[in-house]
């Protein structure tokens, strides 16, 4: 507080002095212009990303293990049938809502349809070996 009074005010102020240089406001300027370009730029960017990732995404995700087919679902799926190679049904959900997993449970290998409304995607079943550790010395 005392240095702060021992020392005038125009000391940091000179008001008397005030120069315009342009090649300091130029700079300003452009720091300016890029910075909004670049927020620009960048909400394009993430714009365009989150457009192709929505239309890009599949409604469900499949997969089998251990003669069990999981479903997982990224949208509300509606009338989900899973049909085995003879076209008999094996499971039918009539709905999985968006972000949960369904499982459905199948007595043999080989191919399945998986049908949702009028969207049908094949899957295919497994019977992996059972894991054998590693023989130690």
């Amino acid at each position: 507080m005392i240095l702060i009074n021992l020392l005038p005010i125009h000391y940091f102020i000179n008001t008397s002095k005030i120069k315009l240089d342009f090649f300091k406001v130029g700079v300003l300027l452009l720091g300016i212009s890029s910075t909004i370009f670049a927020g620009i730029a960048t909400h394009w960017y993430y714009k365009i990303n989150i457009e192709q990732q929505h239309f890009s995404k599949d409604q469900f995700f499949l997969y089998c293990r251990d003669k069990v087919i999981v479903i997982k679902a990224h949208y509300d799926l509606k009338n989900v049938k899973i049909f085995d190679e003879d076209k008999n049904i094996v499971c039918s959900f009539e709905k999985i809502k968006e972000g949960s997993d369904e499982i459905c449970r199948t007595n043999k290998t080989g191919l399945f349809i998986v049908s949702v409304d009028d969207f049908k995607r094949v899957i295919h079943c497994e019977e992996y070996p059972p894991y054998l550790p590693a023989p130690t010395k």
